[in-house]
């Protein structure tokens, strides 16, 4: 039987390696109810039918109505109905859209053995197949790759949950990546596909998100005195006297000296910004949820690499998203990790960042 931590690094693996085996094996289980699913090959049985379509009405009336701005009736509808129609001729969506099922199921109510494995079977059979997709997207395929995209990303945010808890702290690279690999589709390839298709699904997801980024909130999410001191220079933890002052503050500005890293730095924090003001304006929870998805989409590569790289600022700034994301722990796929990763970035930041920390540290409830 596999375990929490195990699974968790199955689902992860797909997008580094995604023709590994998939999982799945002879098993002592009697009750064939409870028999692991062969995955491996996708052998036609009764048992896979049936639990494909138990995920795919679960997906449709449950799961679909848990993802970002889903309270507006247009875009519930979009998931409800267009994209499990969709799914039902494009193999990767189909098979993203199993996977999520999957792990919502075992989330919310129900620990059973199929869905153990077929999550992480899933899962990697959507890589496999949004990987072959998405070396080239038209106006035909356009809708297929961003809701397979979408749907891959919000696993694996789903899996941060279970994430090991290791020595060394490693960024969740493998949601970073995937999410970054949308927004770099996009700079790749323009808006021709949608251009060219303008009945395409997903371009009413685009047109409602299109403030997410816009210039006037990014300046005003930007100017925030709660976060101003995370664009300065290195501070003491023994001279730090609350967010925004200057005391401790020394010369050495590291990183801060490279211009397209302060780019990176000041677009990231601006865009945390307008998750925080947008929380205590009392924005609609799942509009909510949509920027917190959406963060990964459209933070600069810098960042990503600079997060990778686990430089110390990049790692504060990540946990300061993380707790603005830890306000939301009842949504199913969000849930406790945000809140463990600020406490592993914390644990793993030297001794003059930790005044940074404050901050998320109380947003949390990390004491």
């Amino acid at each position: 039987m596999a375990t929490a931590a195990s699974q968790e690094r199955e689902s992860n693996s797909i997008v580094e390696n995604p023709d590994r085996n998939c999982v799945g094996g002879p098993t002592t289980a009697t009750n064939p109810q409870q028999s692991p699913l062969d995955i491996s090959g996708i052998p036609e049985s009764s048992n896979r039918r049936f639990l494909e379509l138990r995920l795919l009405h679960n997906f449709t009336i449950q799961t679909s109505a848990t993802f970002p701005f889903t309270h507006d009736p247009s875009t519930r509808t979009l998931w409800a109905d267009s994209v499990p129609s969709l799914a039902l001729s494009h193999p990767s969506l189909l098979y993203a859209l199993l996977s999520i099922s999957a792990l919502h199921l075992l989330k919310v109510k129900q620990q059973d053995i199929r869905l153990r494995d077929a999550h992480p079977a899933y899962l990697r059979l959507a890589a496999q197949s949004h990987r072959q997709g998405v070396n080239y997207i038209d106006a035909e395929n356009v809708d297929v790759a961003c809701f397979t995209s979408v749907l891959i990303i919000i696993n694996l945010y789903a899996g941060l949950q279970d994430r090991e808890i290791e020595l060394s702290y490693n960024p969740p690279m493998q949601w970073l990546r995937v999410s970054n690999g949308l927004r770099n589709m996009f700079h790749t390839l323009g808006m021709q596909p949608l251009q060219d298709n303008p009945g395409a699904a997903v371009n009413a997801l685009i047109k409602s998100a299109s403030s997410l980024s816009d210039p006037h909130a990014l300046l005003k999410g930007g100017s925030l005195p709660e976060f101003s001191s995370l664009l300065r220079g290195r501070i003491s933890h023994e001279r730090y006297d609350g967010l925004n002052g200057t005391e401790g503050i020394n010369e050495e500005h590291e990183d801060l000296d490279d211009p397209e890293t302060q780019e990176a730095y000041n677009i990231t924090v601006a865009y945390i910004g307008t998750i925080y003001l947008a929380i205590k304006a009392g924005e609609h929870e799942m509009e909510i949820c949509r920027r917190l998805v959406a963060f990964a989409v459209l933070i600069p590569n810098k960042m990503i690499a600079s997060i990778e790289e686990k430089r110390p600022r990049a790692l504060v700034i990540l946990a300061h998203y993380f707790a603005l994301s830890g306000q939301l722990t009842k949504m199913w796929w969000i849930g406790n990790g945000p809140q463990q990763e600020v406490s592993k970035i914390q644990q793993y930041l030297p001794q003059e960042w930790q005044g940074l920390m404050r901050w998320p540290l109380q947003m949390s409830n990390i004491t």
